[in-house]
């Protein structure tokens, strides 16, 4: 790392390979995911997505013991879904009788794009589209709004019906 985060290479460097033989723990997840994060995984270009996390205090539909339920709900889901998440291999599916659109953001080290890119050229389905967000990394939707909707609406609501 350019900036010699010595906490970081320690802690990264503990996981060894990754995902590696050793078995994919939460903690080990989120570790990865921490660093990627702070380093701009998640937000491109910036260590910290507040941004994000606190948009849903602007909601006026939300009561501060609500918003605290966001927080709980997620702790308690991750070690219940995480296991399930672990031992699927979507990879042989390739065959959709829907549209397959994927927005993808170049700098997203959160859920990295390349195999979800070598995946879609293998599909087959009425349309498929990837869109990239240059500027973006694991919340295009927020980093690039605008290109956001008109990309959501230029390639799903022809399939609508409306």
């Amino acid at each position: 790392m350019a900036d010699e985060n010595e906490e970081a290479i320690a802690q990264l460097r503990a996981l060894g390979d990754y995902p590696g033989p050793n078995p994919l723990t939460i903690d080990r997840i989120v570790t990865c995911r921490r660093w990627a994060q702070y380093y701009g995984g998640l937000s491109a270009h910036r260590s910290d997505f507040a941004y994000f996390t606190e948009s849903q205090e602007l909601s006026p539909y939300y009561t501060a013991d609500e918003l605290q339920l966001i927080v709980t709900g997620q702790q308690v889901t991750m070690p219940q879904v995480v296991p399930q998440l672990l031992g699927f291999d979507g990879r042989e599916m390739t065959s959709f009788d829907v549209p397959i659109v994927q927005f993808l953001g170049r700098h997203d080290y959160t859920t990295p794009t390349a195999p979800v890119a070598r995946w879609i050229e293998s599909v087959t389905a009425p349309s498929k589209d990837v869109v990239w967000f240059e500027n973006s990394a694991h919340l295009c939707m927020f980093e690039e709004q605008g290109k956001f909707v008109v990309s959501l609406a230029a390639l799903l609501l022809p399939h609508s019906g409306a």
